[in-house]
């Protein structure tokens, strides 16, 4: 399984700091329609480069305040309105995974964690990356909740609740794949997520300066 994971990883590195989709202003502000696509479909894939952008920013700012870049084939940011900005990136050595996260609050002093996993972990994470690159896997997941009404009919409700989980997984022959979810969402990248997340919060290793 060792070899495995090391081969597997090689095909998915990707760079921390090469992977913005396109330069635009983090805020999103004037984001333009993509052509030829439904309403909706041009809606979610214009959220969807703006949430993109809006990590590939924050990702930045964490490489610039702990003066350090990394080559990771797995990022996520979780953007907390109130709270600050959670930046995950993992990493291949010695031929096990390495968790490198990143704490940006709004006030007071950063914090940032290193976890070396075990090659069971490693490998698990390794195959969720995997199984979400499959074309069947949508990018963008609303920010709204349907529900039926009594008389059979739908409704939705926007989410005001919520914040947003942004994941970049680089795929074996193709382009890196970015996916917007929000701490609502229940799929296979959600579910990739929370398990970094809570990998992260059991961590002994938080120091914070």
């Amino acid at each position: 399984m060792r070899s495995f994971i090391g081969l597997f990883v090689g095909f998915l590195m990707c760079s921390s700091t090469a992977q913005a989709v396109e330069t635009q202003d983090p805020t999103c502000k004037g984001t333009a329609p993509v052509s030829g696509l439904p309403l909706a479909a041009e809606m979610d894939e214009a959220a969807l480069k703006c949430d993109v952008a809006k990590a590939n920013s924050a990702i930045a700012k964490s490489e610039e305040v702990f003066n350090s870049s990394s080559t990771a084939f797995i990022r996520m940011v979780e953007s907390k309105s109130d709270d600050g900005i959670y930046v995950y990136l993992l990493i291949e050595e010695d031929e096990r995974l390495k968790l490198d996260a990143r704490y940006l609050p709004k006030r007071g002093a950063p914090c940032r964690a290193k976890t070396t996993l075990d090659e069971d972990l490693s490998y698990t994470l390794s195959m969720s990356a995997v199984n979400i690159t499959s074309p069947d896997v949508p990018n963008y997941d609303r920010r709204e909740r349907s529900y039926k009404n009594a008389d059979g009919s739908n409704r939705r409700e926007v989410l005001t609740d919520v914040f947003d989980i942004i994941t970049t997984v680089a795929a074996m022959d193709a382009p890196p794949r970015h996916f917007s979810r929000h701490t609502q969402s229940t799929d296979s990248v959600a579910d990739l997520n929370q398990k970094i997340i809570s990998i992260a919060n059991q961590s002994p290793d938080w120091a914070c300066n």
